[in-house]
């Protein structure tokens, strides 16, 4: 290859580089942009940790679409767990991690750790087989966090035209009654099961 053609090849790749970080700039601060354009569409995204001895989250700089979608994740520190994501209000909104969040408006996000050593989180799911269609609904009932080896007691409810099956964990059945109680050795998810059939319907004469 000649001078003049190494040169000419050195300007290229000059030239692609300047071009490929200035697309990056402007797509990293694309939100930025459209903010100033849209701002009643974006908004600002808080989170924070219960306790940041026990672990971090994500932090969110720039504007985010109201009702799009960012992937926040919790990291626990040594000797810690992560637990769940919590909006301010101490409503749920996710137990896994990364977390998929919609954007809200308003709305912070507070990751939620515990120690294993000393703490426990016993997580409730229901869930719902409808017997006419076979289709099974799967909701998170509860989580909480507890004390290792305390005593707890759930009591499972059935709604309307529904019928409890039982209380299950991985390994199967726990509990056919309506009441169980257990001691809290290791974090547990239970789950309540139950049946659902549509109302018969009176055939009038």
């Amino acid at each position: 290859m000649s001078k003049k053609s190494f040169g000419k090849f050195i300007l290229f790749l000059l030239a692609t580089a300047i071009v490929a970080a200035i697309g990056f700039g402007i797509y990293h601060h694309l939100n930025d942009i459209k903010a100033l354009i849209y701002p009643d569409q974006y908004t600002t995204v808080e989170t924070e940790t219960e306790d940041t001895e026990m672990g971090k989250i994500t932090e969110l700089d720039n504007p985010q679409l109201i009702g799009g979608g960012v992937r926040i994740t919790a990291t626990p520190e040594e000797g810690y767990k992560f637990w769940a994501f919590f909006n301010q209000d101490g409503e749920l909104l996710s137990l896994e991690n990364p977390f998929d969040y919609k954007v809200v408006e308003g709305e912070k996000v507070v990751a939620k750790f515990y120690n294993p050593e000393t703490e426990v989180i016993v997580t409730v799911l229901k869930e719902v087989t409808n017997l006419d269609t076979d289709k099974v609904e799967t909701t998170i009932f509860s989580t909480e966090k507890k004390a290792l080896d305390s005593s707890v007691e759930l009591t499972a409810e059935a709604g309307e035209n529904e019928t409890f099956v039982g209380f299950y964990n991985e390994d199967g059945e726990l509990e056919t009654e309506t009441v169980y109680n257990f001691t809290a050795s290791e974090s547990i998810t239970i789950t309540m099961k139950f049946t659902y059939a549509e109302p018969t319907q009176e055939v009038e004469a």
